[in-house]
């Protein structure tokens, strides 16, 4: 089968594609939130279309693969490296690639990519095995992390019965803990009014606890708080944000903010109040938010690639995510990957004593 791959460019050009992206999304096997087409506007509306670049691959009429990227120029050397990034970094866990067919959908994208040119380096990361080529040797795939996740699979009894006595005790220990304090409730929030302040004070939460162990919180940043507000106003309507609280006498002293579509829940920004952190009130927001979604017919749970302790304590599977990295035909590009080796490796700095060198063939991280 050969495609007929184009760009789009601009936000513009991708409000027309919109429905066959959607449709695409609805035959894509390894899609997931990061890849829709309202979380991707939402990320657009936030930070821009500046170095747009959606790559689309037809079969006559029919969208049949579709790669979300944004160009970036990166100093290297005395020129430019033109390195195309995953739309949705640094909050999207998973690339937001689809294909009617998932493993094919990596040679397809270079295809498309060598078709068109435009780029010298590319590099999709976190990647399920869905995508994996049937064949081993049509692309290196580096296996760099896991996904945790939770698998419903006869409802909330179940799985704590299947859980070991120490987890079970924990949680009702924690549970005890708090109750003794005072009353505790656990709400999910579905106004917008209501969802809208409650977000605040997610933020509010956050920052001072990042504040208590001397780091900055992304909420900071009020772009960044303008972009979770989008979200928030576009996907809730819809029922694609889930939005949790934990109370203690309708204290807020834990919250999650996450996305639920196509029965699957992705547990994405939890956070709680520091006043509280020995009475661990994050996991037991998780047990009722675990609940709560199986009750509701919530078939994953998806914990994300960081291995956490607590994720892992709560966990049903695991499964291994890959990184593909792409370079096009340029000497640009093949230096720059050469670079990129020799680094990973520890060689540069054994075989290149003379800083000279260095400076004239493999610094990349300043431009001159």
């Amino acid at each position: 089968m050969t495609l007929q791959y184009q760009w789009i460019t601009d936000n513009t050009e991708w409000q027309k594609i919109m429905p066959d992206w959607n449709r695409l999304w609805g035959q894509s096997e390894g899609a997931s939130i990061y890849g829709d087409a309202d979380w991707m506007t939402c990320w657009l509306s936030a930070f821009g279309d500046v170095g747009l670049n959606v790559l689309l691959g037809y079969d006559g009429d029919e969208l049949v693969v579709g790669a979300p990227f944004i160009l970036r120029q990166l100093p290297w050397y005395r020129g430019k490296v033109r390195r195309l990034e995953p739309l949705g970094l640094p909050f999207a866990d998973y690339p937001g690639l689809l294909s009617k067919d998932s493993h094919q959908a990596i040679q397809q994208c270079i295809a498309g990519l060598a078709s068109l040119g435009k780029w010298d380096v590319t590099q999709w990361t976190r990647l399920s095995p869905l995508y994996r080529s049937k064949s081993e040797r049509d692309w290196p795939y580096e296996p760099i992390t896991e996904r945790l996740y939770i698998q419903n699979e006869s409802g909330w009894d179940a799985y704590l019965k299947s859980r070991k006595r120490s987890f079970r005790d924990d949680l009702k220990r924690i549970e005890n803990r708090l109750s003794r304090k005072g009353k505790i409730s656990y709400v999910e929030i579905t106004d917008i009014a209501e969802a809208q302040s409650a977000l605040d004070q997610l933020f509010a939460l956050h920052r001072e606890r990042w504040r208590s162990i001397g780091q900055e919180s992304q909420f900071d940043d009020p772009k960044i708080c303008e972009f979770y507000h989008s979200l928030l106003s576009q996907l809730l309507p819809n029922g694609k944000v889930h939005l949790c609280g934990l109370f203690l006498d309708n204290r807020p002293i834990a919250y999650h903010f996450g996305y639920i579509l196509n029965h699957t829940l992705y547990y994405y920004c939890p956070t709680y109040d520091v006043a509280y952190s020995a009475d661990s009130p994050g996991k037991l927001l998780l047990k009722y938010l675990v609940e709560s979604s199986f009750n509701q017919g919530v078939k994953t749970i998806d914990l994300g690639y960081d291995r956490v302790g607590y994720k892992t304590w709560f966990s049903t599977h695991q499964e291994p995510l890959f990184q593909v990295s792409v370079f096009s035909s340029g000497f640009k590009s093949k230096l720059y990957q050469i670079q990129g080796r020799l680094n990973q490796y520890g060689v540069l700095q054994k075989i290149t004593k003379s800083k000279w060198i260095q400076q004239m063939m493999f610094k990349s991280t300043v431009a001159r």
